[in-house]
């Protein structure tokens, strides 16, 4: 993950190692932490009319450590907290 002033993008390599990637606006995304998701503390984001996950490999308390880093970074960039 690379978070710009404009763009944050959003890069995994499937099990073929084909790369697949996702960029927004970081002044129009959502992040989402779910408590009771498919995993727990499951976090995704969502902008570019996408959601996507985040962090699935990481231990819950690790996902919860990047939201907070997430929404940190996008506040500093854009005045808001756009957590739900």
């Amino acid at each position: 993950m690379e978070i710009f002033p404009q763009k944050v993008i959003l890069q995994r390599a499937d099990p073929a190692g084909r790369i697949r990637s996702w960029s927004a606006n970081p002044f129009w995304i959502q992040v989402n932490y779910y408590k009771n998701g498919p995993i727990e503390n499951y976090l995704t984001l969502r902008g570019n009319g996408k959601e996507v996950e985040v962090g699935s490999f990481l231990t819950p308390k690790e996902r919860e450590n990047l939201k907070q880093l997430i929404e940190d970074t996008l506040h500093k960039l854009t005045g808001k907290n756009f957590s739900s």
